[in-house]
């Protein structure tokens, strides 16, 4: 069904081809930052300001460059504090994806 699901996270495809991520809302935060990485572990893409959320999950589009079909990806996200602390990030094993 082009779904793969995390514990916690979410990465879906819709009707644009690209993914769509979500995950848990950590109700500490102040930001989140996002992150994609490559079968080969390189950053392909980021966005480290996504705004707090409040009583909603929060969904990001991916803006990245074009994703190769067949590959592996992952995607890892973290809360900051309003000091830029680190508070939470999600499980590296977890974020891993399939592109069909």
């Amino acid at each position: 069904d082009g779904i793969v699901r995390l514990v916690g996270s979410e990465m879906c495809i819709r009707d644009s081809g690209n993914p769509v991520f979500s995950w848990v809302d950590d109700s500490g935060e102040d930001r989140y930052q996002i992150q994609v990485f490559d079968t080969f572990g390189e950053l392909i893409w980021e966005d480290p300001n996504i705004p707090s959320s409040s009583g909603s999950d929060p969904e990001v589009p991916y803006a990245g460059p074009t994703l190769d079909a067949g590959m592996f990806y992952q995607f890892r996200v973290t809360s900051f504090d309003t000091n830029d602390r680190p508070l939470a990030r999600t499980e590296d094993l977890k974020g891993v994806f399939f592109l069909p």
